[in-house]
């Protein structure tokens, strides 16, 4: 039983460990693409107009969708997973009261396990 829940949960976290990574390099990637589009399409206004307007920084080319992203995520570690992780955790606390008050005829106990 505990063969199993190891193989889960490094799984898990292992599983968790490639997302996260995936999704980094996505997000980098797509960064750097709106980066190089931003910057192209300024240098062909400049060359084909008589003002000169300044390239864009790397900070100013973030797509829209991970300023979202980011919010979002600031709004999941914020408020929801410290929500679940308090409701979690006074569902243990629960249950581990319950257990603890239950009352155990210990002569009972030891009379049936001899029995087996």
């Amino acid at each position: 039983m505990a063969n199993i829940a190891a193989t889960f949960t490094s799984g898990l976290v292992l599983g968790s460990g490639a997302v996260c990574a995936f999704a980094t390099f996505f997000t980098e990637q797509a960064h750097f693409i709106n980066y190089k589009l931003k910057r192209a399409s300024t240098e062909l206004t400049n060359a084909t107009e008589s003002t000169k307007v300044p390239l864009p920084t790397w900070k100013e080319s973030t797509p829209e969708i991970m300023s979202i992203y980011e919010q979002f995520s600031a709004r999941i570690s914020g408020n929801a997973i410290p929500l679940a992780k308090s409701r979690w955790n006074d569902t243990i606390s629960s249950a581990a009261n319950k257990l603890a008050q239950v009352d155990i005829d210990a002569d009972k106990l030891v009379t049936a396990l001899r029995r087996e």
